[in-house]
């Protein structure tokens, strides 16, 4: 009986120290590439509003390969090299300038570097663009159709242009129904497009009202040259659809453009009014 207790403890610690010595080698093996890899946190340089410049170092083991390389970035935190990145040369010394931010916005970047063929990320640094005063360039009253292209889809299914309403935020304003029309609300997607040249990076402010008694204001899809690049975001005004509420689209860029502010309102009947166009731009 003593020499079977004694047996079965010794093969107990044989069989101990196997799984030991399996899970130490299977840990080194799986750990080794980012034991000879170092990426530095990402260092900020000449902020703007739409604008930064960062740098890195990525350090390597003389038996490691180094692929692509660059920053990730993204107003979410743990950004990943496969959303918004800018690349690197593929060497140890990453310099990149990320273009087109939203002024005034808090974005997080990490350096990444392939090794090997496997995405390795340094440490998260987060910054804030710069605010901007924009440059007002030029307006619209919205009291013409003149130039502009839209549509909405009436309550039986048939489309038609937009009309000019007499009751909006200042005077005259654009009305999806038309007001003269036989439809006295529209549903589903409902839209109004227009030509604009900005010299700098821009964006366009103006006043809506989505009528549908007892719900918000519905913010409208803003689509750049067939892209959408966001909804516009309130700024002043009501939220209620009782009122008019002011939204202003995201940084457009420089160019000459068709911009289309896109309203859907799936099966809800609902009345859309757009007035009051400024077009901004960075000075």
């Amino acid at each position: 009986m003593i020499t079977t207790a004694k047996s079965i403890r010794k093969a107990l610690a044989l069989a101990l120290l196997f799984i030991t010595s399996v899970s130490c080698e299977n840990y080194l093996q799986w750990e080794y590439p980012s034991l000879g890899t170092l990426l530095s946190t990402p260092v900020v340089t000449n902020p703007t509003a739409t604008s930064v410049q960062m740098t890195s170092t990525v350090e390597l083991n003389s038996n490691l390969n180094i692929g692509q390389t660059g920053i990730a970035y993204h107003t979410q935190r743990n950004p990943t090299w496969d959303n918004f990145a800018a690349y690197g040369d593929g060497t140890s010394e990453i310099s990149v300038t990320l273009d087109n931010l939203t002024p005034n916005t808090q974005y997080y970047a990490r350096s990444f570097a392939f090794i090997n063929g496997q995405v390795y990320y340094s440490s998260e640094r987060s910054f804030k663009t710069d605010a901007v005063s924009y440059v007002k360039t030029g307006a619209n009253q919205c009291a013409s159709l003149n130039g502009i292209t839209s549509s909405f889809r009436a309550p039986n299914g048939t489309t038609a242009p937009w009309g000019i309403g007499s009751n909006g935020y200042e005077g005259d304003y654009w009305a999806a129904p038309d007001p003269s029309g036989s439809a006295s609300s529209n549903t589903g997607v409902s839209w109004v497009s227009l030509e604009r040249a900005l010299s700098k990076p821009g964006i366009v402010r103006f006043w809506i009202q989505t009528h549908n008694p007892g719900y918000n204001n519905r913010a409208p899809e803003i689509f750049v040259d067939g892209s959408s690049i966001g909804f516009a975001q309130q700024i002043a005004g009501e939220l209620s659809s009782w009122y008019w509420m002011q939204v202003e689209t995201p940084l457009i860029d420089a160019g000459t453009h068709t911009i289309r502010f896109e309203f859907n309102s799936g099966s809800t009947y609902v009345d859309v009014g757009v007035d009051e166009l400024e077009f901004l731009e960075i000075p």
